[in-house]
């Protein structure tokens, strides 16, 4: 009985993602997905620094003759080291992550087209709004891409503790024509009529600092 009670606290205590993830530890995963843009890289790969017990924030790396080129931040919620799984397809990368315990994984959909990571935001069906909630760090942006119909009317309220910051509204087609939806000291509320259907662009940028926000997007 001793010997056995030694054994499952063993066992709790090198599966604990306490023990197995330190914050400032780091993994790479590789992407073995031909048809991503590599940059002149050998080899790609999602790397994660956990930041706070096995939580961090992931990067796609390129690396050549084992040295790091470049890399591009996901603009992704932070994952969890300890139940983190990933698959890509074409230039779509999927990133599924989940609190420990039997929790659901959460599936966060991006796009690398070889300059930016950006995120792929789906409405399930029936379903017509969706919250972000986001780490940024100053002179970094995020970008978002979604589908909309012509004639849909979208409304996005976009708030945090830090100021200032610029929320743009790319047009279907468009890398030049956009709508600034304004400069913003802690929050930015707004409505806008979406003219034509296929994909918009959302950017979110110039914070001056590290900082958390929180995005909602509505579309009718």
């Amino acid at each position: 009985m001793l010997l056995r009670a030694i054994f499952v606290i063993f066992l709790f205590l090198t599966s604990s993602p306490s023990y197995a993830w330190q914050s400032g530890k780091t993994k790479y995963f590789p992407l073995e997905c031909d048809s991503l843009i590599n940059k002149n890289a050998d080899k790609l790969s999602i790397k994660i620094t956990a930041e706070s017990g096995s939580y961090g924030t992931p990067y796609l790396v390129g690396t050549k003759d084992n040295r790091e080129i470049w890399s591009s931040r996901f603009p992704a919620e932070k994952v969890n080291l300890a139940k983190f799984d990933y698959s890509c397809e074409a230039d779509t990368i999927t990133l599924l992550s989940a609190d420990p315990g039997p929790n659901k994984s959460t599936a966060q959909l991006f796009r690398w087209q070889g300059k930016y990571v950006e995120n792929i935001i789906k409405f399930k069906k029936g379903v017509n709004t969706t919250e972000i909630y986001k780490s940024i760090s100053e002179n970094q942006e995020d970008r978002f891409v979604f589908w909309a119909k012509g004639e849909q009317k979208i409304h996005i309220t976009l708030s945090c503790f830090i100021s200032p910051y610029t929320l743009l509204l790319f047009k279907p087609g468009s890398k030049n024509e956009f709508v600034n939806l304004g400069v913003a000291k802690d929050k930015i509320e707004l409505s806008y009529n979406l003219r034509a259907t296929g994909e918009y662009k959302i950017i979110v940028k110039d914070f001056v600092k590290k900082t958390n926000y929180r995005m909602r997007i509505e579309i009718n």
